[in-house]
C-alpha cells in the first residue's frame, strides 16, 4: 500500500505511541499505515457512511491488524467516548464541517490532546475559529500532490498568546490574509510553491478587476495582498544576518 503524499504527510505528523482516531477514515489506509509501521499500536477508524466503513474493515483484515484497529460507523466524534483517543485526525473535509464536528461533541473534544486537521476549503475560517476558541495551531505543513497544495494543521488546547515567525513579522495578527496562508507553516519548497500559487490567483483577480473598472473598490486590497505575499517570499529567500 502506498499512501498519497497528503496522507503520508499527515502520518508523519502523528506522534509515536499515541492512540489515534481517524474521523472520516474512508478506506482506512492512514490508520493501517500507522499500525503497520509500528507508529501506533492501536487506533479507531470511523466514517459516517457504511460503504467506507466496509472498505476500511476490508483494508484492516487484508493487513491482519483487526486486533489493533476498531472500525466504527458514525459521524464526527459521535462514535467516540471521552478519553478513548488522544490524537484525532480529520482530513478531507471542509473547514466549516470540521468546526461543526468540534461543536457537536464538546466532551470528547475536551479529552483529546492533539488534532491533525486537513481542511479542503474554508481554511481561513477554521483558523480564526480555532484561535477564538482556546485552541492553538502549533505546526502547519503543506502537502503537495499533483497540482494541489493541501494545508495541514496540528492543533492543541492552548489559550496562551501566540507569536508569528520571522517571515510573517510584517503582518498584524488580525490580518485576514494571514489566516489564508497559515501562521506556523514549515518553510520548505512546497510552502514556497503554495505562496507563489496564491500570488498568481490574486494577480488574476487584480487583472479582472482592472478590466471591469479602473477604480474598483476591491483592487487596492487585492494589490496589497499581492505585495504582502511577495514580502513573505522575500523574507524566506533572504538569509538573516
Amino acid at each position: 500500500m502506498k499512501l498519497s503524499n497528503r496522507l503520508k504527510t499527515i502520518a508523519e505528523l502523528v506522534e509515536p505511541g499515541v492512540t489515534v482516531g481517524d474521523i472520516g477514515s474512508d478506506h482506512g489506509y492512514l490508520i493501517a499505515e500507522l499500525v503497520k509501521n509500528n507508529i501506533i499500536s492501536y487506533g479507531i477508524a470511523s466514517d459516517i457512511n457504511k460503504g467506507p466503513v466496509d472498505n476500511c474493515q476490508q483494508t484492516i483484515q487484508t493487513y491482519g491488524i483487526s486486533d489493533q484497529v476498531d472500525v466504527r460507523l458514525g459521524g464526527g466524534f459521535v462514535p467516540y467516548q471521552p478519553n478513548e483517543i488522544n490524537t484525532a485526525v480529520i482530513a478531507g473535509m471542509g473547514g466549516e464541517l470540521i468546526r461543526d464536528i468540534f461543536l457537536e461533541s464538546p466532551e470528547v473534544v475536551k479529552s483529546i490532546d492533539t488534532f491533525i486537521l486537513q481542511p479542503m476549503t474554508g481554511q481561513d475560517a477554521l483558523r480564526i475559529w480555532l484561535l477564538e476558541n482556546d485552541f492553538q495551531i502549533i505546526k502547519e505543513k503543506i502537502a503537495e500532490e499533483q497540482d494541489r497544495f493541501y494545508e495541514i494543521l496540528v492543533v492543541k488546547h492552548i489559550s496562551k498568546p501566540w507569536s508569528l515567525p520571522n517571515h510573517l513579522k510584517h503582518f498584524s495578527k488580525d490580518d485576514a490574509l494571514l489566516m489564508e496562508i497559515g501562521i506556523k507553516m514549515d518553510v520548505d519548497a512546497s510552502y514556497i510553491g503554495f505562496i507563489e500559487k496564491k500570488i498568481g490567483k490574486y494577480e488574476v483577480i487584480a487583472d479582472n478587476l482592472k478590466n471591469h473598472t479602473e477604480n474598483h473598490p476591491k483592487l487596492t486590497e487585492v494589490e496589497k495582498n499581492i505585495q504582502a505575499l511577495k514580502e513573505v517570499l522575500l523574507c524566506i529567500q533572504t538569509p538573516e544576518k
